[in-house]
């Protein structure tokens, strides 16, 4: 009895050995390479494509790394399905049951190098200069026999403005000149994260968005890099006849990779109340906290 225990013992050790073995041979394929890497993008609903939905597009070039080799992937639907740029040279499965690492980064970059810097525009005023403020990241492990979704989400901080009348100077307020002070315009980059470089601050140009959002006269929305202002003007409004000035307390303006920051404007006499909302969520999710509401006469 003994002695046939053990050679069943042997010939099952055999047969975990072989499926083990033929595990990993299943990978390699008839011509020697292996099973190239099928991956979907998932981006955050944030609505900075230009069909304002928050889809892809399609064509979109996204740079795939799996810490040995780095390739340009295609987004080929809205649902964020991707094809390798070139079909010779794509990323294989290391594993036929293990997870393995992979980084992602849109837009994709020449040769596949990872981002060191990234910078926004400082006139966002167009569709096509606020999406190329737009940078996306992410490092998640995928599976042949599991997850494939790259999550990707937003590096920038979304700033949205809101202004509103007094019910008597409707029609002079929709002329006016919204612009964004003292703000840093480039940054570093670190595993996806983004850290302002110090130097000159600038007045940037935020896009106007159509219709304005809710019952508001005006709305805009930007793209920054994250930083914080305090103590000194960020959203200046000018109309034909008086010049308004936001100086956020402590606090108030500091933005973070990732999130949204609303400021609510009402513009009457003697000058603007400030309403500010952060969100507590990436965008896209619910979940926002109204901080304060102030009143700052005008200049």
């Amino acid at each position: 009895m003994k002695k046939t225990a053990k050679c069943f013992l042997c010939l099952m050790s055999i047969a975990v050995f072989s499926a083990c073995t033929n595990e990993n041979e299943s990978l390699v394929t008839d011509d020697g390479t292996g099973i190239p890497m099928k991956l979907l993008a998932q981006m955050l609903p944030i609505q900075t494509r230009a069909t304002v939905d928050n889809v892809w597009n399609g064509n979109e070039q996204i740079s795939v790394s799996d810490g040995n080799k780095a390739v340009t992937y295609r987004i080929t639907d809205a649902n964020g399905s991707m094809q390798v740029v070139d079909a010779d040279n794509p990323l294989y499965w290391a594993s036929a049951l293990e997870a393995q690492e992979v980084k992602a980064w849109y837009p994709a970059t020449a040769n596949n190098v990872e981002p060191t810097t990234w910078s926004v525009e400082q006139d966002q005023s167009t569709m096509s200069a606020f999406q190329a403020s737009d940078m996306l990241y992410v490092s998640t492990e995928v599976a042949l026999q599991g997850n494939k979704t790259l999550p990707l989400e937003h590096v920038t901080a979304k700033v949205i403005v809101n202004l509103k009348g007094d019910g008597s100077n409707e029609e002079a307020l929709e002329n006016a000149i919204v612009t964004i002070e003292n703000t840093l315009l480039n940054a570093t980059v670190s595993d996806g994260s983004l850290t302002a470089v110090q130097e000159t601050p600038q007045t940037m140009i935020p896009y106007t968005i159509m219709p304005p959002i809710s019952d508001n006269l005006l709305s805009y929305q930007m793209l920054m890099v994250p930083q914080s202002i305090e103590g000194k003007t960020f959203i200046k409004i000018q109309t034909a006849s008086d010049t308004y000035v936001y100086q956020p307390k402590v606090g108030d303006a500091t933005f973070q990779g990732g999130y949204k920051y609303i400021y609510n404007i009402t513009v009457g006499k003697p000058g603007i109340a400030v309403e500010v909302i952060k969100s507590n969520n990436q965008w896209g999710n619910d979940g926002e906290e109204k901080v304060n509401l102030e009143s700052i006469p005008a200049i």
